[in-house]
């Protein structure tokens, strides 16, 4: 259908999410306790739009991700090209990276809480280890998967070890890697605002978890509502750079 064609699609998908919800609050299927309806949910937001608090929790975890995901991006890039355009690195870091992103990296945060503290700095060190994997193993794999007849015909023609990098390894591999740029993403989204959750004095992670606790549903979902918006705005951003 093309372009157009899916932007109505998904624009009619996020407006039947958006009827059923109004449906279950409306007709009280579901009770505004655990799920208040989208106008309370939009009235708690534009409540919350002036207040400092709220874009001071933004602009922690803001900052959070962006530094964890920076940090992801760089390091991960950096080990996968390093160890893709090497068969025996490959052979022995691979496997142990994958088996590595295996593990529930969730059960190390509170060591990182022992060492670092709650401040935004815990966050930024978990939200960039696990962000760190998919962007190294994407990047390994898009490099592994280069035809070695590219390698030998840029070479024969004298290109440097510049020339090599730009004009052919990452073409090829870029699409791999954008793949692993928006899981990294993801990744470091998540954790910064599940690491809020669990311990933080601040951020919109500690904002869903306070609204929470004192039971203010509406602010809570107004939270998420706009954590889910901004993930949503980066994933499409990454995703026009895949297919383009």
């Amino acid at each position: 259908m093309g372009g157009l064609g899916d932007r109505i699609i998904q624009a009619g998908f996020v407006l039947l999410a958006l009827a059923v919800w109004w449906g279950l609050t409306s007709f009280g299927v579901v009770s505004a306790i655990f799920l208040p309806g989208p106008a309370s949910v939009w009235g708690a937001l534009v409540a919350a739009m002036p207040s400092g608090e709220f874009w001071n929790d933004a602009g922690v975890s803001v900052g959070s991700v962006l530094v964890a995901y920076g940090c992801a991006v760089l390091a991960g890039f950096a080990a996968g090209m390093a160890i893709g355009r090497n068969g025996f690195a490959r052979e022995v870091f691979e496997p142990l990276l994958a088996g590595i992103f295996s593990v529930p990296l969730v059960i190390f945060f509170p060591l990182i809480l022992l060492l670092v503290g709650i401040g935004p700095g815990s966050k930024m060190i978990f939200a960039a280890i696990g962000g760190f994997f998919p962007v190294a193993l994407n990047t390994i794999a898009g490099i592994a998967r280069v035809e070695a007849r590219y390698v030998v015909y840029a070479r024969t023609l004298g290109a440097s070890r510049v020339a090599l990098f730009r004009r052919v390894l990452l073409p090829a591999a870029l699409p791999q890697i954008v793949a692993g740029l928006r899981i990294g993403f993801v990744i470091c989204l998540a954790s910064v605002i599940a690491g809020e959750m669990i311990a933080s004095v601040s951020g919109l992670g500690h904002a869903i978890r306070e609204a929470s606790d004192l039971m203010e549903p509406a602010r809570m979902f107004a939270v998420i509502a706009v954590v889910i918006v901004a993930s949503g705005a980066v994933n499409a951003a990454l995703s026009r750079v895949a297919r383009r």
